[in-house]
């Protein structure tokens, strides 16, 4: 192995449900939670009344009782089982089980005395709302009477092990030059989630921050506009301007509130792909708007959660960060600068992608999520492979030995 190396891994997923846990906190009641919500979904900028519900292709309108909602959303959650050492594998399973989100409902929030625990059912594209949704809880409770409390994430090995409850079953597609993709809207069509990841070295990750310098943008941009010249070379690239910025959420909190991990809550921009400059003022300005992540949360609720609004199942999951390397928590993390993750993606369409980009203890970290189903893995791999040719410099790096592909 060189000095220049990057590690490979790609792993399939099949399961519905995502469940994550967060504290110790000093979290609202539940009654408490549920009038936030309820008052924030009738604050909606459509208000209750002009919520859709789609019926295949057709949408019609509906009434949505913000109550009766939010009641639905909102669930009692089990206490931690000891203080510090966050929720285990048993309390996991239970409340994923317990908190499962209903057929109509895309996700559930559960309320505990010391915790707030989120399941929810994960489509592709959807992160913004599951964040959204556990970062404005944890904003409501910092932001109301109740004191700042210390914020601390759940560990790597109870997130690996609350996803195991939830993620039941590992299976491959045939590795053939294409997997065919069911036809769009179908209902049925199959889902296997992968998870393809790219660790960069420090040694090639200095050479792209000098590009960055070169360019005179931040670096964050520069990952996801050369990341989309790299799709594109590969022939997945997406088709319209959209893409998701993870925020972190601490922007959001009251002075002298502690938070240890990043808590971060999706937001779509629009940005030129091709520019650098471009996609770094689109960051910008999302960061530089004050909106409250549960306000973002509220705007999407009556269309997320209205009887009838969940597409069929099954559903690809996509786990909303990754946890890189042998770690003992997200407060191990030894991050090189402030926490922050960026995320390109290309939701809701049977070949869709997610791309992660971090930066940890001087290690750039890709990660690509997809569906099996919609997206040959072994493309996948291409386009890892492609993004680090642009990134780098093709035969800067090697795959480090005994790593997958």
């Amino acid at each position: 192995m060189t000095a220049s190396s990057s590690r490979w891994y790609d792993r399939g997923f099949a399961g519905t449900y995502v469940h994550a846990a967060l504290g110790p906190i000093a979290s609202p009641s539940v009654d408490e939670v549920r009038r936030v919500v309820a008052q924030t979904v009738r604050a909606a900028p459509d208000g209750p009344a002009a919520a859709s519900v789609r019926g295949g292709s057709a949408r019609r309108r509906t009434s949505v009782d913000p109550e009766a909602l939010a009641r639905r959303l909102v669930q009692p959650a089990p206490p931690l089982e000891a203080e510090g050492r966050g929720v285990d594998a048993e309390l996991a399973d239970r409340c994923a089980r317990d908190a499962a989100p209903q057929d109509d409902l895309p996700f559930r929030l559960g309320v505990g005395p010391d915790s707030v625990t989120l399941a929810w059912c994960h489509v592709l594209g959807d992160a913004g709302i599951a964040n959204g949704a556990l970062s404005g809880i944890v904003a409501a409770a910092l932001g109301g009477a109740l004191p700042a409390p210390l914020i601390e994430p759940t560990s790597a090995g109870v997130t690996r092990a609350a996803l195991r409850s939830v993620v039941t079953s590992t299976r491959e597609l045939p590795r053939a030059n294409a997997v065919p993709a069911p036809p769009a809207g179908s209902g049925g069509r199959p889902s296997s989630p992968g998870v393809a990841h790219l660790s960069v070295d420090p040694v090639a990750l200095r050479s792209l921050k000098l590009r960055a310098r070169d360019l005179g943008v931040r670096r964050s941009s520069l990952l996801i506009a050369l990341a989309e010249v790299a799709l594109r070379t590969d022939g997945l690239a997406p088709r319209d301007d959209i893409r998701t910025v993870v925020v972190d959420c601490r922007r959001y909190l009251p002075a002298g509130a502690v938070v240890r991990g990043n808590f971060a809550a999706g937001q779509a921009l629009r940005a030129r792909w091709d520019d650098p400059a471009d996609v770094d003022r689109a960051i910008a300005g999302a960061l530089d708007q004050a909106r409250p992540v549960l306000g973002l949360l509220a705007a999407a609720i009556p269309r997320r959660a209205t009887p009838g609004s969940a597409p069929p199942g099954p559903f690809p999951v996509r786990p909303d960060y990754s946890v890189i390397g042998p770690l003992r928590g997200v407060n191990a993390l030894p991050w090189s600068g402030a926490p922050s993750f960026v995320v390109a993606g290309r939701p809701g369409r049977p070949d869709a992608f997610g791309l992660t980009s971090t930066e940890i203890k001087g290690r750039l970290q890709l990660t690509v999520t997809y569906d099996r189903a919609g997206v040959d893995p072994g493309s996948v791999v291409a386009v890892l492979r492609t993004i680090e040719a642009s990134l780098i410099g093709s035969g800067t790096l090697t795959r480090t030995p005994g790593e997958s592909t």
